[in-house]
């Protein structure tokens, strides 16, 4: 295939410090799309770049994505906290540090920590705690109550035989989870996992409870996002939510009793998209307890398993919860109010 050459276009650079971008921006982006023969988008925007500011140059500074939603994704740089912001809806945003993190590494021999616990404790909100290949048994349960990235390498394995009501990890900070597998054992443990913060991501982990009693997850409070994790329980539910807004992705849930249970402690929003959810005996895979408190349940391309006992799919206990459960596979029919779109089943294809 022949070299093809494009004249030189004398883009414009924008000046330093912080100054007003849109004008050199702009300018730059309308000979970019003049030299692409590509007009601009109906409303003003360009068709092949992104836009910097928001049109009218009242916010220096700003990356809008522009996907069309109502709430358009956006980075800026906000000049009181001097760091860059990151919002994913919108609405809430997300610091974005400007400066490196500190590494904290732990691993059974050769690195400077042996002990999760200890690096936890030397670490600062922002610092990232690399876990290497081995088993780390603890002694009492691990507090992550900093906003720092807890990352397995190799599927690093995290047990406790936990006491009474306790649990192998208790989030209560804005931190983000990858990588680990978190077993729980023993016959007092309350769980694997309690999330209680808002801004918790937890991702590619495997969720535990091996013992005798408690669930894998309980998301007590806050707001949190599941990714592509598993989670089980051998004794209980799968995932226990009292409060908050929780969000499941691509993750099978499995336990002996529900899958999910959702209480009646507060009103909540849970949304689960491409998961797999299993109960055991006669239990449904996700119940509402929604006496007093109504809650909002959507799920998406979901595969929805009740027990071999159990008569339905989705259950509630009151009438009032809303939501939507479209584009899943039921094994049973579910019984929920009419507040709560008609479930239906689709091809596995589908999911």
């Amino acid at each position: 295939m022949a070299n093809t050459y494009t004249t030189n276009l004398n883009l414009a650079k924008p000046s330093k410090g912080d100054v007003d971008w849109d004008d050199e921006v702009n300018g730059n982006s309308d000979i970019l799309d003049s030299a692409l023969g590509t007009e601009h988008n109906a409303d003003g925007s360009h068709a092949n770049t992104i836009r910097v500011g928001d049109g009218a140059n009242t916010e220096d500074k700003k990356i809008v994505a522009r996907t069309g939603d109502t709430y358009e994704p956006f980075i800026k740089y906000d000049v009181n906290e001097n760091q860059f912001v990151l919002s994913n809806n919108g609405s809430t945003p997300w610091p974005i540090l400007t400066c490196a993190s500190t590494v904290l590494e732990v691993a059974p021999s050769g690195k400077p920590y042996k002990k999760i616990d200890v690096a936890l404790d030397d670490a600062q909100n922002g610092d990232v705690i690399l876990v290497y290949p081995g088993i780390y048994t603890l002694f009492v349960p691990l507090q992550v109550d900093r906003e720092v990235r807890l990352v397995g390498v190799g599927l690093p394995i995290i047990q406790f035989n936990a006491s009474a009501d306790n649990y192998v990890l208790d989030i209560t900070a804005s931190a983000v989870v990858k990588g680990l597998i978190i077993s729980m054992a023993g016959g007092l443990g309350a769980g694997a996992m309690r999330v209680s913060a808002t801004g918790v991501i937890v991702e590619d982990c495997s969720i535990l409870n091996n013992g005798v009693s408690g669930r894998g997850v309980n998301c007590s409070s806050g707001t949190c996002i599941f990714r592509r994790c598993t989670i089980q329980s051998n004794d209980d539910d799968g995932v226990l939510i009292d409060n908050g807004s929780h969000e499941f992705r691509d993750c099978i849930i499995t336990g002996m009793a529900y899958g999910v249970y959702v209480s009646d402690n507060d009103s909540l929003t849970v949304t689960f998209v491409g998961c797999e959810i299993n109960a055991g005996g006669n239990f449904p895979a996700i119940h509402l307890i929604d006496d007093t408190n109504n809650h909002e349940l959507i799920c998406r391309r979901c595969l929805l398993r009740k027990g071999p006992n159990g008569s339905y799919t989705i259950t509630e206990s009151g009438s009032g919860s809303t939501g939507a459960i479209c584009h899943c596979q039921l094994t049973a029919p579910a019984s929920i109010n009419n507040l709560i779109n008609t479930p239906y089943n689709v091809i596995d294809g589908d999911l």
